[in-house]
C-alpha cells in the first residue's frame, strides 16, 4: 500500500468509526477501557468510556447505545448500584456486566436488576466484539414484537420489562431456551431465568399456563 492509499485508509476509518452505533464503556481500569475503545473503534464502533457511575448514567439517560459494558466492582458506588439508578430493567440497552473477580450471588443479582448476562475478565476482545456485533445486528433486524403478543391485554403484562416481553414473544412462537439465546447474544441459563421471571409475574405455574393466559386473553 502506498503513502495515498494509506492516507485514504485512514480516512475511511474516521468517516465510518461510529457508524455502527456508540458502545458505553464503564470500567475503572483505563487499560481495559483503552483496549476496548481501540478494538470497537476498528470495529466500526463509537466507544464512550467513563471511569466512574456518574458520568455513564448522565449521559445514558440522553442518548441510548448499542449496549452497555459494565465492570461490576467499581470504586465508589458499585455496578450494583448503577444497574438500581438506571435502572436496567427498563433501559432500552442490553447491559453486559463484566469483572475479574465475582461471586455467583453478585451475578445472580445483576441479572435480577436487568442486566443481560456476565462476561468474566480476562476476555478476549475479538470475542466480545463477535458479541457486540451480533448485538447490533439483532437491533438493527428487530422490529416491533409480533403483532400476536403486541394486540393482546394478558393480565400481568404491564409487570413485564422489555427484555421479558421480548423473551415472551419468543416463548410463545415455540423457541427454544438454547434458540433464544442464541437469537438474544445471552445464555440459555439467562432465558430460563427470564423465563422463572415471566412465568411467576403472570401467575403461570408452567408453560402450558403461560400459553393458556396469553393465547385465550381479549386483543386490544
Amino acid at each position: 500500500m502506498n503513502s495515498s492509499d494509506s492516507r485514504l485508509g485512514i480516512r475511511h476509518l474516521a468517516l465510518n468509526a461510529g457508524s455502527r452505533g456508540v458502545v458505553f464503556v464503564l470500567d475503572n481500569d483505563f487499560e481495559v477501557r483503552d483496549v476496548l475503545h481501540k478494538a470497537l473503534h476498528g470495529a466500526g464502533f463509537e466507544c464512550v468510556c467513563f471511569a466512574d457511575s456518574s458520568g455513564l448514567l448522565a449521559t445514558a439517560r440522553n442518548r441510548v447505545p448499542v449496549c452497555i459494558l459494565l465492570e461490576i466492582n467499581l470504586r465508589g458506588r458499585s455496578g450494583i448500584d448503577l444497574l438500581r439508578d438506571l435502572p436496567a430493567k427498563q433501559y432500552p440497552a442490553p447491559i453486559l456486566v463484566i469483572s475479574r473477580r465475582v461471586d455467583v450471588a453478585t451475578v445472580v443479582a445483576a441479572i435480577k436488576l436487568g442486566a443481560e448476562d456476565f462476561v468474566p475478565k480476562p476476555f478476549d476482545p475479538s470475542e466480545l466484539i463477535a458479541r457486540i456485533n451480533r448485538i447490533a445486528e439483532r437491533q438493527e433486524a428487530r422490529g416491533a414484537l409480533p403483532a400476536a403478543i403486541q394486540s393482546i391485554r394478558f393480565p400481568g403484562r404491564e409487570r413485564l420489562s422489555s427484555r421479558e416481553m421480548e423473551i415472551l414473544a419468543k416463548l410463545v412462537s415455540g423457541d427454544s431456551a438454547k434458540a433464544i439465546g442464541n437469537d438474544l447474544c445471552i445464555s440459555p441459563r439467562t432465558v430460563e431465568d427470564h423465563r422463572r421471571n415471566i412465568l411467576r409475574k403472570l401467575g403461570a405455574k408452567n408453560m402450558t399456563e403461560l400459553m393458556l393466559i396469553v393465547l385465550t386473553s381479549p386483543r386490544s
